[in-house]
């Protein structure tokens, strides 16, 4: 018997899926399963997780296939909270000014065994829907006028 490799659905796959349930509440799930083409096991962990998955497909958008958290996630939030502001303020910056940014809050945080790869900040940023886009003078000045 051949084994099959295992599939991990896109967020929306398993909203799709949970939208099958409920239309379908009298059914058995084994049935779901098999019209969806999918091991019952995996519609259960689906349906199990389903306001988890709810709530990862609004926050991070329904082509992520799971939610990562970071590892160090004062860090994170720090960052967050410094590029907000830093956007208010119409601070433009790269990605090296982000790392010496980064490598800032983690002396400060007392963490020393922090790697500061442009891989964490660039998926830090894509956690957090952050782009590196230059801040126009004129769209910085509206926002102060606006606050």
């Amino acid at each position: 018997m051949a084994s099959r490799k295992q599939k991990e659905l896109f967020l929306e796959e398993k909203r799709d899926v949970l939208k099958a349930i409920d239309k379908q509440p009298a059914q058995k799930r084994v049935h779901i399963a098999k019209d969806l083409g999918l091991p019952p096991s995996k519609l259960n962990s689906i349906a199990f997780k389903h306001t988890k998955i709810e709530g990862n497909a609004t926050l991070l958008g329904s082509k992520a296939k799971q939610a990562h958290s970071a590892k160090h996630e004062n860090i994170d939030d720090a960052l967050v909270t410094w590029l907000k502001q830093a956007r208010i303020a119409g601070i433009n910056f790269d990605r090296s000014i982000l790392h010496e940014k980064v490598m800032g809050i983690a002396d400060r945080l007392g963490i020393t065994d922090f790697p500061a790869f442009i891989g964490w900040i660039d998926c830090s940023c894509k956690r957090h829907g952050i782009a590196y886009k230059t801040v126009s003078q004129a769209r910085a000045h509206r926002k102060e006028k606006d606050d």
